[in-house]
């Protein structure tokens, strides 16, 4: 699965009736919410791959 469609998914489990079971965490009156952060670029991926010496799959 590319990146692109695992943001997708999550996406699409945000507007799920229930996300807080998707995304485990609380229900109403917890406190949490679910923030997304907007997607990384290639160029801040591939930095974060180089400082953590990890490769993601193809």
């Amino acid at each position: 699965m590319t990146w692109e469609g695992v943001r997708e998914q999550v996406l699409a489990l945000r507007e799920a009736p229930f996300p807080h079971r998707a995304f485990g965490v609380g229900g109403a009156g917890s406190g949490r919410a679910i923030h997304l952060d907007r997607p990384l670029s290639e160029a801040e991926v591939a930095a974060a791959e180089l400082e953590r010496r990890v490769r993601r799959r193809p």
